[in-house]
């Protein structure tokens, strides 16, 4: 009787156990143990990977709960601009060159909501993305590479730009549109679709005003290879909603 046999039997399994048979259990066992660390430790790299990129995302508090599924749709036309938002959020990566798209509509149509949803699916993917307003990102430039203590090089800001999977720049229109800020603008877009990488972009205006406000030139990039503009024309949800309540 071997050892391996004793142990068991002490143990109360009476099976016979060959020492061959021990080893392939204790290697198998030592497999299935060093597979479950591993899914472990990919589970928890990934989480603080998502964390991290969240973090570093600039969306807002009040938009870090949006996704497709609880876009409350009350109006035909939000079918559309759903659809062409989960599709844009799955294209991302995938192909070639990514189309820039623009949302434009009155306040409380969804605009946010849908450009946070496709930002944040980026994210959750493995992705990098971020949402910020143009006089933020404007302020962090000149901030950062032309304050009284600067931290880095223009070219090192637009190259940080580059690394986005999607960069999303909300609140066009409210800018002055000085010269200074109409070169930024050019520049980051210019530099992005030269990289092939997707711009969105979040406007009040018009196509004629959102013209005026960041030129010809940068729409004619926002619009190249397929850009979309989704007109976002149905009533604000907060104004519905209060309408709502009033009756």
């Amino acid at each position: 009787m071997s050892i391996f046999t004793k142990i068991l039997k002490r143990a109360g399994d009476t099976s016979e156990v060959s020492v061959t048979k021990a080893i392939a259990n204790h290697k198998r066992f030592r497999e299935d143990a060093e597979a479950g660390q591993l899914e472990y430790f990919s589970r928890q790299f990934k989480e603080y990977a998502i964390k991290n990129a969240l973090s570093g995302s600039s969306i807002p508090p009040i938009h870090q709960h949006c996704r497709f599924n609880n876009y409350e749709i009350y109006d035909n036309n939000q079918v559309n601009a759903l659809a062409f938002a989960k599709s844009y959020a799955e294209r991302i990566g995938k192909d070639s060159y990514q189309p820039s798209f623009v949302f434009s509509g009155t306040c409380g149509t969804g605009k946010n909501h849908l450009s946070a949803a496709i930002c944040l699916s980026v994210i959750n993917n493995g992705g990098m993305a971020k949402m910020i307003t143009f006089n933020e990102l404007h302020q962090q430039f000149r901030s950062r590479c032309f304050g009284e203590s600067p931290t880095m090089k223009e070219t090192n800001f637009m190259e940080n730009l580059a690394r986005l999977d999607l960069l999303v720049i909300d609140e066009i229109g409210l800018q002055t549109n000085s010269t200074a800020q109409k070169i930024f603008i050019d520049q980051v877009i210019n530099d992005r679709a030269n990289k092939a990488l997707p711009t969105g972009m979040i406007t009040n205006l018009d196509f004629e005003g959102f013209t005026d406000s960041v030129s010809a030139r940068v729409l004619d990039r926002m619009q190249a290879y397929g850009g979309a503009w989704i007109n976002f024309n149905w009533e604000s949800y907060r104004t519905r909603k209060v309408n709502n309540n009033e009756h």
